[in-house]
């Protein structure tokens, strides 16, 4: 008999179910976003909320594969992060269906409706670059109060509208 072998896939059709399945909490969307942060080596993340828009910008070393944000299950983190933490590849997946716009290492990409099923997204050049990632996308107000019950695990400094969380458990405000 002749050897056969089998690999573990995606299936389209989970693709085209991801504005029903990742729709989970708020909690759980700032959980993702500061893990994902942390793991690009960012010491600092500034979080805005206007105009119901959650603007996340982080100074990390910035996203060099736009590829890998919508590679299900694929984390891209390095093989001493993957080893530590065991990164399960679905970070950005958290905020789908919402519209999401990512600037990062002098390229933007916005993802929307079909692009979280599939679909290509094109990654254009971004007309005024920065250090580190930015991610805006409508959601609830990421207050400072619900962010600090998360960030505070996170090692980083982290300020919600201008009111900066301190690292560990001294959740003392500085302005």
């Amino acid at each position: 008999m002749e050897t056969q072998t089998i690999h573990a896939t995606v299936n389209p059709r989970l693709l085209q179910k991801a504005s029903r399945l990742f729709t989970g909490t708020v909690e759980g969307r700032i959980i993702e976003i500061l893990q994902n942060a942390r793991r690009a080596d960012a010491t600092e993340v500034n979080i805005t909320n206007k105009d119901g828009v959650v603007t996340v910008h982080d100074n990390g070393r910035g996203i060099d594969d736009f590829q890998k944000l919508l590679d299900l299950g694929s984390s891209g983190w390095d093989d001493a992060i993957e080893l530590s933490e065991d990164p399960a590849g679905v970070g950005l997946f958290s905020l789908s269906p919402r519209e999401v716009k990512i600037r990062s290492c002098r390229k933007m990409v916005t993802i929307e409706n079909q692009g979280w099923t599939g679909v290509p997204i094109e990654i254009v050049a971004d007309p005024d670059p920065m250090n580190g990632t930015v991610i805006q996308f409508r959601d609830d107000n990421w207050n400072y109060d619900l962010v600090s019950a998360h960030a505070v695990f996170a090692g980083l400094m982290v300020t919600v509208d201008g009111k900066e969380i301190l690292k560990g458990l001294d959740l003392k405000v500085r302005t």
